[in-house]
């Protein structure tokens, strides 16, 4: 069986969705630099998914 590729593409409702499942960045005096470097990597890849994986709908 052939490998088929398979793209899935977030509509803009269901990014939002998802950004409001994970924690918001916030960095204290008390952050480690674990916890800002996942915090990054949490907006790096919302970004990533918001500019290349989500569509709009067209009517």
């Amino acid at each position: 069986m052939a490998n088929a590729e398979r793209k899935v593409r977030l509509d803009p409702e269901e990014l939002d969705a998802l950004r409001r499942r994970l924690p918001r960045p916030a960095v204290t005096a008390d952050t480690t630099p674990l916890q800002a470097g996942y915090q990054l990597g949490v907006q790096q890849v919302l970004e990533l998914l918001r500019d290349g994986w989500t569509i709009e709908q067209s009517d």
